[in-house]
């Protein structure tokens, strides 16, 4: 059997652990673990998916290069922190309440903010690559 993605099997074989380790939390009842633990085995399948299949791997990498393009298109100089956008605001809420915790309103913001960066980036993500999908299509009709 050949590992097309070595990467992707890595982060796999950890999604798996995270499911084990969450096991104790399901079989105690809570909810939360377990629709974690759902989240998590869709992850592991199509992880294995893109591990272990050809067609698997080469669908991520033409998903990841049309987004990477998407991303260059529509913030130019800045695409290589765009996709990272939400994570700083977080790690800047968590900062902000640590040194600030009687301004919980700044770390709300912050957190409401990447929230708010996500669903905008999204929704761009998602426009520009269905107006790219029907360019595809037209230039595909006229040959």
């Amino acid at each position: 059997m050949k590992i097309y993605s070595w990467k992707t099997l890595l982060a796999t074989i950890l999604g798996v652990v995270c499911i084990v380790w969450r096991f104790e939390d399901v079989m105690a009842g809570d909810v939360s673990a377990f629709i974690f633990m759902i989240t998590l085995g869709y992850l592991v399948v199509k992880g294995l998916w893109v591990s272990f299949t050809k067609e698997g791997f080469q669908d991520d990498k033409q998903r990841t290069e049309r987004i990477t393009r998407a991303y260059r298109k529509l913030f130019g100089s800045w695409a290589i922190i765009a996709p990272w956008g939400h994570i700083i605001l977080i790690s800047l809420a968590v900062v902000s309440f640590w040194l600030l915790p009687s301004q919980l309103w700044i770390s709300s913001i912050l957190l409401i903010g990447s929230l708010v960066y996500v669903i905008v980036c999204r929704r761009l993500l998602r426009k520009h690559m269905k107006s790219e999908e029907e360019i595809a299509q037209e230039d595909d009709e006229k040959l």
